[in-house]
């Protein structure tokens, strides 16, 4: 019995952490999601990741993707939306959330 009451702390730091770890996964509440803003057309060339990130679906990371691919070290610029499939974790559904918001110098 000595050793279940000398656990205890231990499984409830462990449930703790797993509740913590648990509401760092949940998404962002509807009320804290920042309305895409009426008649934005971004350019895939020169808008910063910061900017891309206003885009639906886009996170930091994407953002930072698009950039780098964009660089002439890359692939170059964007000549059209569907470029952005070449960048590694965006896919048809992401481009269909993202052409409307978008332009490119062939626009």
């Amino acid at each position: 019995m000595k050793n279940a009451a000398a656990l205890l702390p231990l499984f409830a730091l462990a449930w703790l952490g797993a509740a913590v770890g648990f509401w760092w996964q949940c998404p962002v509440p509807s009320s804290e999601i920042r309305p895409i803003p009426t008649g934005l057309k971004l350019s895939l060339n020169t808008a910063s990741a910061a900017d891309l990130t206003l885009l639906p679906g886009v996170g930091r990371a994407a953002a930072d993707r698009i950039v780098a691919d964009r660089r002439p070290d890359g692939h170059g610029p964007f000549r059209s939306p569907a470029d952005l499939l070449r960048v590694r974790g965006l896919s048809p559904r992401h481009l269909a959330n993202i052409e409307p918001y978008v332009r490119t110098p062939a626009d």
